[in-house]
């Protein structure tokens, strides 16, 4: 898109799209620090804060079922000989998963000291956006940062020589929701992003920008939220941005908070209707003898110095004739039909043998 559409006069209220015409439209521009003073912040920042962002403009807060989310990404490093490279852009795709591709192979290298092309970054994202006014479009830009800004005029070619305030007054002017994520709340970088906020109202009479300022204060990151209703959550030392309760169709990507919370509520909640045991558990009572059997098997020889514990009590047994032992290679002993005698007669008496070698 020229420069020249860029600059044009501030846009109406969106108006409603026309009849038999596209169905409304939510672009995402996010804006990330290229330079190597971002390097180690981005991975957690983006995680923590910028995901769940996107996420939200994803599924949430749709006046229309229809409405498609696009997402696009501006990466601003600085210009020569501080960087390598002064922007590249990754055009919309309405596939989060591929725009997540994007951001975790964004290259970190190079930059200024401390001040980089964020103005020339913003611009670039102004570039994309749609201004047909023949269709309904919410645009949102969101700006990842570790730097601040060079005091000279955007350099792009049909810029006008725009400063960041201009541009910031233009993005509110035509309805664009601003939101900027730091990696820490240090100064002169929190107060330059809120002075331009502050700076920057569409018209003098308005009043200031609301912006919901957010801190995790386990991970120090900062996150000034324009048109997204996300939360901080403390989880001990980790801190996260959440969706907040949902009222409305759509169903959220989980956080590492959420995705554990169902599973810790199972496990807190009371089991109304316990489950029955497997199959091959014993349920049954034992009885006497059993206990008494499987207390004996349990018991262990008294320690040396301490009493021995007298033996459990065991019914008494029923009588039972004595078992007499053979000899080998005696005969067993005849029946009562063999001796001849009563049936309720007695065993006949044992051998002298026998009895000799019993008494041995």
């Amino acid at each position: 898109m020229s420069a020249t559409t860029t600059q044009r006069s501030a846009l109406t209220p969106t108006p409603a799209p026309l009849a038999g015409g596209q169905p409304p439209l939510r672009q995402v521009v996010v804006v990330v620090d290229g330079s190597s003073y971002m390097a180690p912040y981005w991975d957690s920042l983006y995680a923590n804060c910028v995901y769940p962002a996107l996420t939200y403009l994803d599924v949430r807060n749709k006046t229309d079922p229809a409405m498609r989310t696009e997402f696009a990404l501006v990466t601003f490093c600085d210009h020569t000989p501080y960087g390598d490279r002064l922007l590249k852009v990754n055009h919309f795709t309405n596939k989060l998963v591929v725009f997540n591709s994007w951001a975790k192979a964004v290259s970190f290298q190079g930059g200024g000291y401390a001040q980089n092309a964020v103005t020339e970054g913003v611009y670039a994202a102004l570039e994309l956006f749609e201004w047909r006014e023949a269709r309904q479009v919410e645009r949102y830009l969101l700006l990842a940062s570790n730097s601040r800004q060079h005091d000279m005029p955007c350099r792009l070619h049909g810029s006008d020589g725009s400063e960041l305030q201009d541009l910031v007054r233009t993005i509110l002017q035509r309805g664009v929701l601003l939101s900027c994520f730091l990696p820490h709340s240090l100064d002169p970088l929190r107060s330059g992003i809120k002075k331009v906020f502050e700076m920057c109202r569409p018209t003098a009479r308005d009043p200031p920008v609301p912006i919901k300022d957010l801190t995790l204060p386990a991970l120090d990151h900062v996150a000034m939220l324009s048109g997204i209703a996300l939360t901080v959550s403390n989880n001990g030392d980790h801190s996260f941005l959440v969706h907040p309760p949902s009222s409305t169709p759509g169903h959220p990507h989980p956080t590492p908070a959420a995705a554990a919370a169902p599973a810790a509520a199972a496990a807190a909640a009371p089991t109304a209707n316990p489950a029955a045991p497997p199959p091959n558990r014993v349920t049954a009572t034992p009885t006497q003898p059993q206990v008494a059997g499987m207390k004996r098997d349990r018991e262990e020889p008294p320690k040396p110095g301490m009493p021995a514990q007298p033996p459990p009590k065991r019914p008494a047994p029923s009588p039972q004739p004595p078992v007499q032992s053979m000899p080998s290679g005696a005969s067993p002993l005849p029946t009562q039909q063999q001796q001849g005698g009563q049936p309720g007669g007695g065993a006949p008496p044992p051998q002298a043998g026998q009895q000799q070698q019993q008494q041995q």
